[in-house]
């Protein structure tokens, strides 16, 4: 997949091009339906697939405070995108400048002109342009014109509901960890990079991994059955979200205790997938009920992975 960082110029795009615009961010189920529809259109057209999304969120620059926190950082939302085959990603730099362009200027320069798109995927409340005055009934006015044809995708549904990013968010903080893989098709995960912590999970014999986090929403304090990539290894494990706070002033951290694994990683990078929720995190009477508590957590974390 070829990645462009900035709008592309005149002969960047070889061909005429078939592709979505928006923020897409977690990549959900109903995104990659989305990127399916515009895969196979281009396929059978000849066409190139292109999705085009934007950073950073545009809220971040509409209205900061506001702005919700992002599901994937940018590199992941890249990463899922080229493993669904788009051919070409544009990464729109969303700032006051771009915020300006009227609803017509970005179907005639951003669509046409430097994105040479025939078919544009979108959803029904598509909204572009300075003030978001641009809806999918003036794409459709503009399509054959000087605009593409438009093909407006309703959106998946689970449970009764929709599925969408604000919906994902909101489950993810209630900690409803099955329901999230559901609506997003795959395990939550977080990345991050080993880093040296207090070692109380070693004086307990449970060495943990701490990890910096690069995401900007993690799953609410308590304790998960995680998996976690390192380089091309995946291994099993269990991760505690919180304050630790059977420990006086340990800190809030995310650490994560990986089974039949005791080798240092400090500085390395490393993938956390959330399976499951165990428990919440509470304060224990003695190290000991922790420890007791931590042996029932980890048998726990060894009959899920049995099972699944």
């Amino acid at each position: 997949m070829k990645v462009f960082r900035s709008l592309p110029e005149s002969g960047d795009l070889a061909g005429p091009t078939t592709g979505t615009v928006g923020n897409f961010d977690g990549l959900h189920r109903g995104h990659v339906e989305v990127l399916r529809r515009v895969r196979e259109d281009a396929r059978n057209s000849g066409r190139t697939a292109v999705l085009v999304t934007f950073d950073p969120h545009p809220a971040r620059v509409l209205n900061p405070a506001s702005a919700p926190p992002l599901l994937t950082t940018l590199d992941q939302k890249l990463e899922l995108a080229a493993g669904h085959e788009m051919n070409v990603t544009v990464v729109i730099r969303f700032d006051e400048s771009f915020a300006s362009l009227g609803p017509i200027a970005f179907i005639q320069k951003i669509l046409r002109k430097s994105l040479h798109m025939e078919k544009l995927f979108v959803g029904p409340n598509f909204l572009f342009g300075k003030g978001r005055r641009g809806n999918v009934d003036l794409l459709k006015k503009h399509a054959g014109r000087d605009g593409p044809e438009v093909v407006v995708l309703e959106p998946l549904r689970h449970r009764n509901d929709m599925i969408n990013s604000s919906r994902i968010r909101s489950e993810l903080l209630r900690g409803e960890i099955r329901l999230v893989m559901e609506l997003l098709g795959r395990p939550y995960f977080i990345d991050g990079e080993v880093i040296a912590g207090r070692k109380i999970g070693r004086g307990l014999g449970v060495p943990t991994a701490n990890l910096q986090v690069f995401n900007e929403m993690i799953p609410p304090d308590g304790v998960y059955v995680t998996e976690a990539v390192l380089g091309k290894v995946t291994l099993p494990g269990v991760t505690n979200i919180g304050n630790r706070p059977t420990f006086e002033g340990a800190g809030h951290t995310v650490e994560t205790h990986l089974l039949d694994f005791d080798r240092k990683i400090y500085g390395e990078a490393i993938r956390v997938r959330f399976l499951a929720r165990l428990r919440e995190e509470r304060r224990f009477s003695s190290s000991d009920a922790l420890r007791d508590q931590i042996d029932f957590d980890l048998r726990e974390a060894r009959r899920f992975f049995e099972k699944n």
